[in-house]
């Protein structure tokens, strides 16, 4: 899995999808990144600023536990 990219470099992605000059592929594949990764940084952005009934915050993802914090910690299971 790569590295995530900075806080920075996503915010810049956004403000240029934003902009509209160019397709958000186009400028997605001049970034390095996929089409479908900046598409998800445009809707968090999006919740992140208005809210949403359906999707957290950065925040409210933040301050979640996670699935494995809350039930303790789980491994693969096989059956023997």
């Amino acid at each position: 899995m790569p590295a995530p990219h900075p806080p920075e470099f996503r915010q810049r992605a956004v403000e240029l999808a934003r902009l509209g000059d160019k397709p958000v592929a186009a400028l997605a594949k001049e970034l390095g990144i996929s089409e479908s990764c900046l598409r998800n940084w445009m809707a968090q952005a999006d919740t992140d600023e208005t809210g949403s009934t359906t999707r957290l915050t950065s925040t409210e993802k933040e301050n979640s536990p996670s699935c494995a914090a809350r039930t303790g910690s789980w491994s693969w299971r096989t059956r023997s």
